[in-house]
């Protein structure tokens, strides 16, 4: 091609100093200007490619004189800081092949006039601020090869797309597609790459759809697809990937699916897959990763699947599978040894492997230790039971998460073992590791997640575990043990997400935390004392607080009103007294308030009852006095009501019934209550638990009491 028939312009190479200097504007802005402003002798009417690619600092509307260029094959003015809507006359380019306006901010719809770009082969509009519906006219591109129009605002994908029928790639990645996905679709009988994703695409995936046998990637995830899967599918002999996760679609595998030899990637999980697993699933010979996770898939785990020697990542979590694991982890330790494994040096192996959340049983299998390359094993939340040795995790090397909780597990090793592996996350939740803390987490540098919750650990917590981890971030649960005595200064070494040590025997005042990006702290349950130290003022991004069930004194900090994202708050059963704060805002984000069984006294504040995302609030065995606050009848999520056992005077508020239209539970027992008891009540229809015992109200039970549907009188 004639280069003066070619212009690529690059602002990092192309900042004249003449007109940054005469005209006094910086070097990021000449280029716009040179564009806007061209000498009217240049005549660019014989140009045919122009790229004007990647000059991100433009930041203007497009230049009417680029539409008179009709001689244009290429146009490239992607990553320009472009705005503004499209032209009609764009529709003056007829004879352009490839047009990429991406990672732009063009918006408005796409003008009908693009029907006029019949010779067009590639056009790329992705990343911008498109609307509406895919024109109609578009179907006049029937030359066009790759369509791109992910990243925008497309509302409808018309039947007319079917006349594309040249297209091999088409992309409308995270729009806001919605209907059904047209018929017409499966006339693009040369689509090798489609992806649908993340849109609001309902019904079902159509029949046709088995037209497209040179697909070789579909990715249909993130939609409202339903129904079942088309038994077509088979007909997709080329596909390397199938993406369809985070669905409604049901049904069981279709056999089909056996006949996708060169299928690489499966990945559909959450949806409503329901029967067993197919057995022809030991055929995809090329499954580089099969995720079936949360779906309701049952039975046992077919033994074929131990010869899928190429598989890297292996999700079956979140479904109903029953047996044991020992034959596919017995094919799949064997891998290396196979005929997809001897003669390459650089086997990939098995990655990841999740099973947790199903009903599997029986022991786990020593050759799990042989699986060298894992890097994430999940068993965790099924009837596995059986002692764990050092074999168990023997070859191990590359392991970083390992979660076991919730079997009937137990771990027997050495007091000087050494893993092979070093963890970012450990969950033994309920596995029974010993009596004392483990001594080989001593080589878990870089842990960042530990849970050892209910698993028979007792005495004191070691003080290296305060500078274990080099992590700047850390979970850690201990709960459900015989820990006891004072925990470690060395924790304050940490900057805790969650931290969860409830349900032990630890004494003492509550531990010295860094605050500064502390989620979640559960202390409850144990035999801490003194009051609630200040430094968690500063836990700006706390969200669940609970501390019951210890012997904590003093009042409660005023700071507490100023944690605005805390929607949990338990300090019940402690030996806390005084009066509540008043200094409560409206906009918290509090949900649970349970103060219940302390030694509070004074009136119930206006500002803590009128909380609007309150739930569940839980005043019972104190010392509150006065009337019902008015400010309660704000409370209008709530669900459970409970100022039991208080000295709290005057009547029933009638606003109770009218206001409170959520409640469930509903406790004003033993209080010093007095008057009629207001038929309002009966309005609360779903309240089932009305106790008002023991307080001195008088007259009937309003006869109204008798429209209750779900009620337990109490």
């Amino acid at each position: 091609m004639n280069p003066s028939h070619v212009i690529k312009l690059d602002l990092r190479q192309h900042p004249s100093n003449y007109i940054s200097d005469y005209y006094d504007l910086p070097p990021s802005k000449v280029v716009a200007f040179m564009l806007t402003n061209l000498p009217h002798y240049l005549n660019f009417t014989s140009l045919r490619v122009l790229d004007l690619s990647y000059n991100s600092d433009l930041n203007i509307t497009l230049f009417q004189w680029l539409f008179n260029l009709t001689s244009l094959v290429y146009l490239d003015l992607s990553r320009c800081a472009l705005y503004g809507k499209l032209p009609v006359t764009v529709g003056n380019l007829s004879r352009l092949r490839v047009f990429s306006l991406s990672d732009n901010s063009f918006g408005g719809v796409i003008p009908e006039s693009f029907g006029n770009l019949g010779s067009l082969e590639k056009l790329d509009l992705s990343n911008n601020k498109f609307i509406g519906s895919i024109s109609e006219a578009l179907s006049n591109l029937t030359n066009l090869v790759h369509f791109d129009l992910s990243f925008n605002m497309i509302v409808k994908l018309p039947e007319s797309i079917g006349m594309l029928q040249k297209l091999v790639s088409f992309d409308l990645f995270e729009n806001q597609v919605q209907g059904l996905m047209p018929a017409s679709i499966g006339n693009l009988r040369n689509l090798q790459y489609l992806d649908l994703s993340w849109n609001m695409i309902s019904g079902a995936i159509p029949e046709s759809l088995g037209n497209l046998t040179l697909l070789q990637h579909f990715n249909g995830a993130e939609n409202y697809l339903s129904g079942k899967l088309p038994e077509t599918i088979a007909n997709f002999v080329h596909l390397q990937f199938i993406d369809l996760s985070q669905n409604e679609i049901s049904g069981k595998l279709p056999e089909g699916y056996g006949n996708l030899s060169q299928l690489q990637q499966l990945r559909m999980q959450g949806n409503g897959i329901m029967g067993g697993l197919p057995e022809y699933v030991g055929k995809l010979s090329s499954l580089l990763e099969l995720d079936l996770s949360n779906n309701n898939i049952n039975g046992t785990l077919p033994k074929v699947m131990g010869s899928l020697c190429k598989l890297q990542i292996l999700d079956l979590s979140s479904n109903m599978f029953s047996g044991g694991i020992d034959g596919l982890v017995d094919g799949l330790s064997k891998c290396r040894e196979s005929k997809y494994g001897s003669a390459s040096e650089n086997w990939e192996g098995l990655q990841t492997l999740n099973l947790g959340n199903n009903k599997l049983n029986g022991t786990v299998p020593e050759n799990i230790g042989q699986l060298s390359k894992l890097d994430s094993l999940d068993l965790s939340s099924n009837s596995l039971k059986g002692v764990l040795t050092e074999s168990h995790f023997a070859s191990l090397v590359s392991l970083a998460v390992l979660d076991l909780s919730y079997n009937s597990l137990q771990l027997n090793v050495s007091e000087n073992w050494e893993p092979p592996f070093s963890c970012l996350a450990i969950r033994m939740c309920s596995v029974k590791v010993g009596h004392v803390f483990p001594t080989w987490l001593k080589t878990q540098k870089y842990l960042s997640y530990l849970c050892l919750s209910d698993a028979g650990i007792s005495g004191n917590i070691p003080a290296w575990l305060g500078s274990l981890s080099l992590a700047s971030g850390y979970v850690l649960n201990l709960s459900n043990n015989n820990f006891e005595g004072r925990l470690p200064t060395s924790l304050k070494n940490y900057t805790f997400y969650s931290i969860d040590l409830s349900s032990n025997r630890f004494e003492g005042p509550l531990p010295e935390l860094d605050p500064s990006f502390l989620l979640v702290i559960y202390l409850n349950n144990n035999s801490f004392s003194g009051s609630i130290p200040s430094y968690f003022a500063n836990a700006s991004y706390i969200q669940v607080f609970s501390i019951s069930d210890n012997h904590i004194n003093g009042n409660i900090p005023s700071f507490f009103c100023n944690l605005t994202t805390l929607e949990l708050l338990d300090i019940s059963n402690n030996d806390m007294s005084g009066g509540l704060p008043n200094c409560w805002n409206s906009t918290s984000a509090l949900e649970i308030i349970n103060l219940s069984d302390n030694n509070f006294n004074g009136k119930i504040p206006d500002g803590l009852v009128s909380l609007t995302n309150l739930r569940s609030l839980h005043l019972r065995n104190n010392e509150f006095s006065g009337d019902l606050p008015l400010s309660l009848k704000m409370a209008k999520k709530l669900v459970t009501l409970d100022i039991s056992e208080n000295k709290l005077s005057g009547s029933i508020p009638i606003w109770i019934g009218e206001n409170l239209s959520s409640l469930i539970v509903l406790c004003l027992r033993s209080n010093l209550l007095h008057g009629i008891i207001p038929s309002q009540l009966a309005k609360l229809s779903s309240l089932q638990i009305l106790d008002l015992a023991h307080n001195n109200l008088s007259g009937c039970i309003p006869h109204s009491f008798g429209d209750f549907k779900a009620m337990n009188l109490c």
